[in-house]
């Protein structure tokens, strides 16, 4: 069995899993970092003759430095934006599904540059009856080898075998190592 720590300022933590976690087939950890902190990341290994107390797997420890997260909008249209590997991209467009048009990929970016982790539709509070109320599109990207790449959306009724799009957004992305 196997525990993952992780030291900061304050000393060594070890995140509570549940009881069902399973350490034989786990080999991640996510713990709530803050950018710019320094942290050193372990792998205890269970010491089987000493009472199940637990001992650092000396080969696996590593430092790590947390990245900031980079925020986009509307108002970084057209930027070019510099990402290191492994920082995270939150890009986030007003959208308005009840008009029929949606933010979609014009082309394709890089995936070999950039990961799309996650997209999802923010709808706010609308009282009974109001039709028609934007929400915020929004995307999580990691950045994950060196390179360049391209985010290239237009907003677009997707159903149009014609689309003409609303609005455009373009926003270059240049990930360093």
């Amino acid at each position: 069995e196997y525990q993952f720590w992780h030291k900061d300022s304050e000393g060594w933590k070890c995140p509570k899993e549940p009881e069902s976690f399973d350490y034989n087939t786990r080999n991640t950890v996510s713990f709530e970092a803050t950018a710019g902190q320094t942290y050193e990341v372990a792998v205890y290994a269970k010491d089987k003759n000493a009472n199940g107390s637990w001992k650092q797997a000396a080969s696996a420890s590593k430092i790590i430095r947390a990245l900031e997260q980079v925020n986009v909008n509307e108002s970084n249209k057209g930027d070019v934006l510099n990402l290191k590997v492994g920082q995270a991209l939150k890009l986030y467009l007003i959208e308005n599904p009840s008009t029929g048009v949606s933010w979609e990929y014009k082309s394709m970016f890089d995936t070999n540059v950039l990961e799309e982790e996650m997209s999802w539709l923010l709808c706010p509070y609308v009282p009974e009856g109001w039709v028609g109320a934007p929400g915020e599109r929004n995307w999580i990207y990691k950045a994950l080898n060196a390179g360049n790449t391209t985010i290239d959306l237009w907003y677009i009724q997707p159903w149009s075998p014609a689309p003409i799009p609303a609005d455009t957004f373009t926003l270059e992305i240049n990930v360093v190592p």
